[in-house]
């Protein structure tokens, strides 16, 4: 039996991380939840003098808030790293919290520039 469908916006439309940084959401406690299925979508990365700047997003889940591991993510291995794209992200949750981090590290004239967005659908444990 598929739980309740509840909407999600873990990081909201449309947030532009600047500078070469890690960038973190809330945690989020997602024990109500068994699943998420998110659209994750990235504009181009800016950063273009060589070495150009890079982009990473990580997909990360805990027990305690504190230590965090990369959650096993459908069809996508992680680091993400592929900006200027939309990706479908389903997530089964095995621990507690539930987060996103984002990595920027900047080119050579110190130039790192993203725009992202993630929203989608907890899908809510049941019983049965």
């Amino acid at each position: 039996m598929t739980g309740q469908l509840v909407p999600v916006v873990m990081v909201p439309r449309y947030t532009t991380y600047v500078g070469a940084d890690t960038y973190t959401t809330a945690p989020l406690n997602v024990e109500p939840y068994h699943k998420v299925a998110l659209t994750f979508w990235t504009g181009p990365l800016v950063g273009q003098v060589a070495p150009v700047a890079t982009f990473s997003a990580y997909f990360e889940e805990s027990h305690d808030a504190i230590n965090w591991v990369q959650c096993t993510v459908d069809g996508i291995s992680q680091p993400y790293d592929d900006p200027g794209a939309v990706a479908l992200m389903k997530i089964t949750f095995k621990l507690r919290w539930f987060r996103i981090r984002v990595v920027l590290t900047a080119d050579d004239a110190d130039v790192a520039a993203i725009t992202v967005w993630a929203a989608g659908s907890f899908e809510e444990r049941t019983s049965e």
